[in-house]
């Protein structure tokens, strides 16, 4: 499938040029010598490999696909953003130049960029599946692990952690498509206030592009939103897991060895967010949801305020853990990896029903984690 997604990616221009353009050899070697150095590497992928690291990729020590950041980030959308008809339509209506309206002083919309997905969709899954579902000293990881996965099927974890990427990336798909252009507060109150000065005084900082925090660079409220999933995902994991994995199928649903059970969709790995209703009760409720209740001028960004307000950490402390990352991340590369066997396995693969559309989605990525030690909120 990767060599089917940057074949076509490579044939054709604008990618085939642009992912030439960003290469350090573009002032040293043709196009063509460059398109035919990066498609030896994306050949020699092997099966499991990270496409992308998101926010870390940069300075991570783990193994990396050696061709431009931009190039990995066409190819996750490929693999992660589409996993069915309603999907693939999505996509299709997402990139498609009369979706988002372009501000007049801009010659693009500034969330159909490569720095926009990159930077607050593709990190934002990564950083949930990679460092909370994918990290078992997690409290989240460990209640999934406990509660989800019964002892005979302990082979569905890698396919629940790759399922959780389709749905997350479709999650943040969806939401921009029913809101389209950078939406706008329907209430305004002491809540959106504090919210709209936030994004106004990043819009107007010169050091916000400096900053290493999403959430305090974010410069309108999709960045803002997208970026602050996984820090509340991260807070709430142990007071609310039940809430965040409600659409999940429990262990003795799918006891079988490789088998989720029947009338299985990618509803049942879509994460949701726990809220507190008017009755003073929690419940679960979808990400376009909470997002809609941010724009009512809910109060539900309240952890993520605090986050902005009083930084968890000093920049030493900051750097201190970037290093301690750094010596781990071998040996996390090595107890992630997923043996190549069961990657080429048949018993690989997983078969879901859509029931909105009755369509089979066929699931053939079963990927290893890279996992880096210790997840920062200030990446």
């Amino acid at each position: 499938m990767l060599n089917h997604d940057f074949q076509q990616l490579l044939g054709r221009n604008p990618i085939r040029l642009y992912a030439a353009q960003c290469s350090h050899m573009s002032g040293t070697k043709t196009e063509d010598e460059i398109i035919k150095h990066f498609e030896t590497d994306l050949l020699a992928t092997a099966p499991g490999q990270c496409l992308h690291y998101g926010i870390k990729h940069t300075c991570t020590k783990s193994k990396k696909i050696k061709v431009p950041s931009q190039l990995l980030t066409f190819l996750w959308m490929l693999r992660y953003c589409i996993h069915n008809k309603e999907s693939l339509d999505n996509m299709k209506r997402f990139l498609a130049p009369d979706t988002f309206k372009i501000p007049e002083s801009m010659r693009e919309s500034p969330i159909l960029t490569v720095f926009f997905f990159q930077e607050y969709i593709l990190s934002s899954v990564e950083t949930i599946v990679h460092d909370v579902i994918g990290d078992k000293k997690e409290f989240l990881s460990q209640q999934q692990w406990k509660h989800y996965i019964s002892p005979n099927d302990r082979n569905l974890f890698p396919k629940i952690q790759e399922f959780i990427y389709y749905s997350t990336a479709s999650e943040f798909i969806k939401i921009m498509l029913h809101y389209k252009g950078e939406p706008k507060f329907k209430v305004y109150n002491e809540h959106t206030q504090k919210l709209e000065d936030k994004l106004t005084k990043s819009m107007n900082s010169d050091s916000s592009q400096k900053e290493r925090c999403l959430v305090r660079k974010s410069k309108n409220l999709y960045e803002l939103f997208f970026s602050s999933v996984p820090i509340l995902i991260l807070l709430q994991q142990c007071d609310h897991w039940k809430l965040i994995l409600n659409n999940f199928k429990t262990q003795n649903q799918h006891r079988a060895q490789n088998c989720f059970g029947p009338y299985t969709t990618i509803e049942n790995f879509t994460l949701s967010l726990p809220i507190q209703n008017e009755n003073g009760n929690w419940e679960a409720i979808s990400f376009l949801d909470f997002f809609d209740k941010i724009l009512h001028g809910k109060n539900i960004l309240s952890l993520i305020i605090k986050q902005i307000e009083n930084p968890s950490s000093s920049e030493e402390e900051s750097e201190e853990e970037s290093k301690e990352e750094n010596e781990e991340d071998e040996k996390h590369e090595q107890n992630k990896r997923i043996d190549d066997d069961f990657l080429q396995d048949e018993n690989g693969k997983e078969e879901i029903n859509d029931k909105s559309d009755t369509e089979e989605t066929t699931v053939v990525h079963v990927k290893s984690e890279k996992k880096e030690n210790n997840l920062q909120l200030v990446t």
